[in-house]
């Protein structure tokens, strides 16, 4: 029970809850590490808006899970070495990643702004393949974040604009510029 209010403690605290660790590189590795490992080995269905609470739950179950072995086998002795206080913060950081993650797979179209703009910042610090691509084209989807968006999603808005061009470029080529090399 500690545990689960320590870690409420740490995710009530906004300076906690964003820290990109970017002034300690070694541990910004670390944590990279851990989140990466964690996001191969969590279900395929991660960003599904289509599952049943149940279905949701048991990758919610699996990725806290991962996190807890992560810290307690996987990662202990590179953790050895970081202050507890720092490896209480990442851990934090993931489980509030997972948790959101969750009640976004739940809620869908109903989900706040203010905790999409949350999960996107956690997204954003984390190695999840292609996760703020992902994350981004389901607001575009929902409408959750209207505004700024090009701030928030900023990788999703990037590959947008460049499969804009690759388009429009395509589309501007006449019939008689292609041929083929047989």
């Amino acid at each position: 029970m500690e545990f689960k209010r320590l870690i409420r403690k740490l995710t009530d605290n906004e300076r906690v809850e964003f820290a990109d660790f970017k002034d300690n590189p070694k541990l910004k590795q670390l944590r990279d590490q851990i989140d990466q490992y964690i996001s191969h080995k969590v279900h395929e269905n991660y960003f599904s808006l289509d599952l049943s609470k149940e279905q949701s739950a048991k990758i919610l179950f699996w990725e806290k899970k991962m996190i807890e072995n992560c810290f307690n086998v996987y990662f202990k002795l590179d953790l050895k070495n970081v202050l507890e206080e720092q490896v209480q913060l990442i851990r934090a950081q993931l489980l509030m990643k997972a948790e959101l993650m969750h009640e976004f797979r739940i809620k869908g179209k109903s989900f706040s702004p203010e905790k999409m703009k949350k999960l996107a910042k956690l997204m954003h610090n984390s190695l999840v393949i292609n996760g703020m691509i992902e994350l981004g084209e389901l607001n575009e989807k929902l409408g959750i974040i209207k505004q700024g968006v090009d701030t928030i999603f900023p990788e999703y808005i990037q590959l947008c604009n460049e499969l804009d061009e690759l388009v429009q470029g395509v589309g501007t080529q006449k019939d008689g510029d292609y041929h083929e090399q047989n």
